[in-house]
């Protein structure tokens, strides 16, 4: 995750692999409607997510090139991608208020879930 910072804060990708590297790796973006202020439990979020490699909840006082129609709320990462897809199909229906299906409906192997 480092790597992919740098290479958009630098437009360098510095990062080689090795043995532990695996072969495949999914990242997968949630975004939402922009100039909405969204609840989550993030406590809840950490147990949903805590096997997947990496995972963020964006801070969306930090994040300013998102585009005009939908801001980046979370990423998920793992090398698994049923676990990278079920963390993002669980975390998305913790969102309040409800993303927008807009944003969802697009998604690979999105089921969306009411709680």
């Amino acid at each position: 995750m480092r790597a992919i910072h740098d290479l958009y804060a630098s437009g360098l990708w510095a990062w080689q692999p090795n043995e532990y590297t695996p072969k495949t790796f999914y990242l997968a973006a949630l975004f939402a409607q922009p100039d909405t202020t969204f609840e989550l439990n993030k406590k809840l979020v950490g147990r949903i997510c805590d096997n997947l490699t990496y995972y963020q909840i964006d801070d969306p006082d930090m994040y300013h090139t998102n585009p005009s129609h939908g801001n980046r709320v979370a990423i998920f990462c793992d090398e698994n991608w049923e676990a990278v897809a079920r963390a993002r199909n669980i975390v998305a229906a913790l969102f309040k208020p409800t993303i927008d299906g807009r944003y969802t409906d697009c998604l690979r192997d999105y089921e969306e879930l009411l709680l």
